[in-house]
């Protein structure tokens, strides 16, 4: 019998200037330098950023058997761990193995698709006050309009409480608490949270501001005993099999996570498809007549969905684009080889959805906006690991459904009730951070009811050119 073939060594990225690596790159041209990695180094490949060494993974294949077939063997690296501050230890984005299946397990029935669907009123609702407070010819900044809107819809949803009043200071904590995970991402030798310096008291603050208002509203719930038939009802009334229940420590943690990252990424999402369609007329009139027919003005149920092909199709090439969580990162827990290639315990991979969803095998003319790559026929034709917005496996982001029903309800509520001229002279370009962001832009709002109950043919190739 003959042996195995030998494992075929990882190749190192080229010209990597002494002592920083590829840092400066990695930091100041991130997306490039991805796209970079994986065109010299197809499968995967070794870089530096400063003394730390870490593998690109760039290969549809290794990046599938990362997230689901040998997810188990890969934990969440130490560049997510900077979020442990912000979400707590019992975030489920932080944890592995069985501490994560335990979480997971309780969490899961709260986002069945069913119980999901069952808070599109509150979306709706919290759509159309924000809508109806745009007066006809304002100039609105569409990143932090998104911003809001998403703030208080989880809010609404997840804790029966609307934050109208408590959005910007809510939002701005959040901010802070990113900003400083971004921070020390970038910086190894970044003095303790606990030093007291000017960065650390603010995100102290912001910390505690957060905390603080979950414990609140977590206690309020419980006091009152009401069942508002949010996420917070379902998460408190839920019990598993021996009948225990989520502590107070672990629904503090779970809150954190789905408020900060909940609103935080469902936000970036609608201003890149906001961006998308203000840079493709074309689109935006398809997609407008779509949610005209369908909807006829009413407002959008969790039962429209399916009644909007395009509308799914043009979200998930949005994602495909730009998706929020453009980068992730797993240590390696024990030598595997993956594709014939050998991994090393503690390891450390960085994976990339942009690069990914970037790959000409499967989406030819990958810069282009083109929304019926995600038609049915289209979507048989390629494997399901070629599009991972959400990750995949055991640690697939446990809110895709709520964001795309978000996402979905919002879009059509807004597109009813106004359109969006972009203004001039503006570049709206990605910013990779924690999540990929897309630069702030301005429109200038055109309330539908001043022209026609659907407006007039071509009003969106007008007002978008």
């Amino acid at each position: 019998m003959s042996a195995p073939p030998a494992p075929k060594s990882i190749p190192r990225l080229k010209d990597e200037p002494l002592p920083l690596g590829s840092l400066r790159e990695f930091t100041s041209q991130q997306l490039s330098f991805f796209m970079r990695v994986a065109r010299e180094c197809p499968d995967i490949g070794t870089i530096r950023l400063g003394p730390a060494r870490f593998h690109i993974v760039s290969s549809p294949a290794m990046f599938s058997a990362v997230f689901a077939g040998h997810g188990e063997l890969f934990a969440p690296s130490e560049i997510v761990r900077h979020l442990r501050p912000l979400f707590g230890p019992n975030s489920l984005l932080l944890l592995h193995g069985a501490p994560h299946r335990e979480q997971r397990r309780l969490m899961a029935p709260v986002f069945q698709p069913r119980r999901v669907a069952s808070l599109d009123k509150g979306m709706t609702q919290l759509g159309a006050d924000t809508v109806e407070g745009w007066s006809d010819g304002q100039l609105l900044c569409v990143t932090e309009e998104m911003m809001h809107l998403t703030l208080r819809v989880v809010g609404k949803t997840l804790f029966g409480v609307d934050f109208k009043h408590e959005a910007s200071d809510l939002s701005e904590a959040v901010s802070t608490c990113i900003k400083h995970a971004e921070y020390l991402t970038g910086n190894p030798l970044a003095l303790p949270l606990s030093w007291p310096t000017s960065r650390n008291r603010r995100t102290r603050q912001a910390l505690a501001l957060l905390s603080r208002r979950m414990k609140e509203l977590i206690a309020e719930r419980r006091r009152s005993g009401q069942d508002s038939g949010d996420l917070l009802s379902m998460m408190l009334a839920h019990r598993d099999e021996d009948g225990c229940g989520l502590d107070e420590e672990q629904l503090r943690d779970h809150c954190v996570t789905l408020f900060s990252a909940g609103h935080e990424t469902t936000a970036t999402f609608l201003s890149w498809v906001w961006s998308l369609l203000l840079q493709h007329p074309e689109v935006y009139e398809k997609l407008q007549h779509e949610v005209d027919t369908v909807l006829g003005g009413r407002m959008p149920t969790s039962e429209d969905v399916k009644q909007l092909p395009f509308m799914q199709q043009v979200l998930k090439e949005t994602l495909r684009m730009y998706p929020p969580s453009h980068l992730q990162g797993r240590t390696v827990l024990k030598d595997v080889e993956l594709e014939g290639y050998a991994l090393a315990k503690g390891d450390s991979l960085l994976l990339s959805p942009y690069v990914l969803h970037r790959n000409e095998e499967f989406y030819p003319e990958p810069e282009r906006f083109r929304p019926e790559r995600f038609s049915p026929e289209q979507e048989k034709q390629r494997p399901r690991h070629a599009f991972m917005p959400f990750g995949g496996g055991p640690n697939v982001c446990i809110g895709n459904h709520f964001a795309m029903l978000e996402a979905t309800l919002l879009m059509g509520l807004m597109m009813q009730r106004v359109r969006f001229e972009l203004l001039p002279g503006q570049d709206m370009k990605p910013q990779p951070m924690l999540t990929l962001q897309v630069s702030k832009f301005n429109v200038r709002v055109h309330r539908r009811e001043s022209l026609g109950a659907h407006g007039t043919q071509g009003e969106a190739r007008a007002l978008a050119s």
